[in-house]
C-alpha cells in the first residue's frame, strides 16, 4: 500500500531532481522513492 504525501523542497534541489530522473528514465516520485529507500537501508545497516 502507497501513501500520498506533500513536501516542500528548494528549487534548486528539485531541478537537480527533475534533471536526475530524466537521466536515469524515471520520474520524479519514482526517483525519491529509491533515494528515501536506499538511505533507510543505509541507516537501518549503520545501527547494526
Amino acid at each position: 500500500m502507497k501513501k500520498r504525501i506533500t513536501i516542500s523542497l528548494p528549487e534548486k534541489i528539485v531541478e537537480e531532481i527533475d534533471k536526475e530522473a530524466k537521466e536515469r528514465g524515471l520520474t520524479r516520485t519514482v526517483l525519491i522513492q529509491l533515494i528515501l529507500e536506499e538511505y533507510l537501508e543505509n541507516r537501518k545497516k549503520k545501527k547494526g
